[in-house]
Formats: C-alpha cells, structure tokens, sequence
C-alpha cells in the first residue's frame, strides 16, 4: 500500500467521524426539543392544577356563603364535598403524571450525560488521530525529499556514466563489465 492510498483511508475515516459526530449532535438537539416540549406539558398540568385549586377556592366560598340555609347547606356541602374528591383524585393524577414526567426527565438528562461523555471520546480520538495524520504528513514530507534527492543522484550518476563511456569507449566499458561479472560468478 502506498502512502497516498493510506492518507485516501485515514481521510475516509475522519470523514466518517465527523459524519457519526454530526449524527449525535442533531440526536442530542433532537433530545432537547423533547425536553422542552415535556418542561411545556408540566407547565400546562401545573397551570390547570393551579385554576383546579381556584375552582376549589370559589367553592368554598360558596360554601360559606350558603351556610345561612341549612337544608340548602347540607345538600350544597355534600355537592361539594363529592367535587372536592373528584379534584382530589384528580390532583392526584395530576401528580402522578408530574412524578412521571420528571422521572422521564431524569432519564433525558441521563442519555444526555452519556451522549456528551461519548462525544468527549470521540473528540479524544479525533485529536489522536489528526496528531497520527500531522505525523504520517511529516513522514511524506521526508520521503518524498528523500526520494527527490535520491533521484538527483542517480540522474547525477547517469551522466558521469555517460562522460566516462564516451571517454573511454564502449568497448573498453563493455570489456571491464565483462570481467567484473566473471568475477563475481
């Protein structure tokens, strides 16, 4: 494999990152939204608990008002008196489904937390990586005036070759070849 199909990799695989990294952010915002939509619902139960407990508030009151009457008291207090459970009751649902909603809310935050703790990772291991690629870079770099050197002296060696050739002749060079290789077989 060479250095350029590696950079091509490594590159694909910080694109990757960045991609899943993008996907978790719009997740974690997508999170939020649904905590704010809950926060606005508790809100909405927590005004109607409150017009509820203005209700009982005008009840009473009438409760007092009509306690000139007895007759028309009692019926009126017993009225009010199965209202009063009904809102009872009804208060209770009311907190049950606030006690759920925060619980829900708990769990959000949870999620939440553990999203951030992944995205510190990946953040981690992106740095890691751009620290690996700025080294594979550098490595690049090296080479590539090695090889540029490199081939300046070769190129260099190619023309004293040909000066010595043409000093000597073609003959002479392909005599002294001959020799050599029959001395090293």
């Amino acid at each position: 494999m060479t250095n350029e199909d590696f950079q091509i990799i490594v590159l694909e695989k910080l694109t990757n990152l960045e991609v899943g990294q993008k996907v978790l952010e719009e997740g974690q915002k997508a999170l939020e939204e649904r905590q704010g939509i809950l926060e606005a619902g508790q809100k909405a139960l927590e005004k109607g608990q409150r017009a509820l407990e203005e209700r009982q508030g005008i009840l009473e009151a009438g409760q007092n008002s009509m306690r000139d009457d007895i007759k028309a008291l009692e019926a009126g207090q017993k009225a009010l008196e199965k209202g009063q459970r009904a809102l009872a009751e009804r208060q209770g649902i009311l907190e049950a489904g606030q006690n759920s909603m925060r619980d829900d809310i708990k769990a959000l935050e949870a999620g939440q937390n553990s999203m951030r703790d992944d995205i510190k990772d990946i953040k981690e291991e992106q740095r890691d990586m751009r620290k690996d690629i700025k080294a594979i870079m550098e490595q690049t770099a090296i080479l590539t005036e090695f090889r540029e050197e490199t081939n300046m002296k070769f190129d260099k060696i190619n023309e004293d070759l040909q000066s010595i050739t043409s000093v000597l002749g073609d003959h002479e060079v392909s005599i002294r070849t001959l020799q050599r290789r029959a001395y090293l077989i």
